[in-house]
């Protein structure tokens, strides 16, 4: 299986998706059985038994697998929260499900039932920093030079744990170090439904 992007994208919005089994010998077995997104505080070792969102070829859904062999979409992420369990935690976990069996002359990784890819949504992040910058420049009333090299630290290394795919550390990364510190907090301070997602015209107080 070749997964060419799964993400986010810029601006938090959509998720993406483009997995692809190749058409080379060996592959013709193979196939994409189902996809599931469970959300950082659902997080399971293996494919989750009773998924927070689900898609597979059989489902008459806005969110249908376009082909067994190819899946290529961007699936607007508050849709899917509005539609499903799944929570915006700023943390998810796709499960790819591969059905088949690989040709004998592929690596053992080809042969995987399934694979895990965690995406993180960034722009809680990014408006987040900005805020910090824009402290340290004195345009906002506070100054947090050191907050600005701890989030950079912070984020350096929940992006090295995702990296080697060691997603006991990125749990407990995202937990402790951000869902916890402030997307719960910063980002939730004089927002509601109607603002978060949205630019903010104050910089210094952005929502999410």
């Amino acid at each position: 299986m070749h997964i060419h992007n799964v993400n986010i994208s810029p601006n938090g919005e959509n998720l993406i998706l483009n997995i692809e089994i190749p058409e080379f010998p060996g592959y013709e077995d193979l196939s994409i059985s189902k996809i599931a997104i469970q959300d950082h505080l659902n997080y399971t070792i293996g494919y989750p038994e009773d998924p927070q969102f689900e898609m597979n070829p059989s489902q008459e859904t806005p969110y249908i697998i376009d082909t067994e062999k190819k899946v290529i979409k961007f699936l607007n992420l508050d849709n899917i929260f509005k539609s499903s369990k799944l929570k915006n935690t700023g943390l998810f976990y796709i499960y790819i499900y591969q059905e088949g069996i690989p040709g004998a002359a592929l690596p053992c990784a080809e042969g995987l039932q399934y694979y895990i890819v965690p995406v993180l949504n960034a722009a809680p992040i990014y408006k987040y920093t900005v805020k910090l910058i824009k402290d340290a420049m004195g345009k906002c009333d506070t100054i947090n030079k050191e907050a600005i090299i701890d989030v950079y630290w912070k984020k350096l290394a929940l992006r090295k744990a995702i990296e080697f795919e060691d997603y006991i550390v990125v749990q407990e990364l995202y937990d402790s170090l951000f869902y916890n510190d402030f997307l719960k907090k910063e980002y939730t301070k004089n927002c509601d439904y109607n603002t978060k997602g949205l630019p903010s015209n104050n910089p210094c107080n952005p929502c999410i």
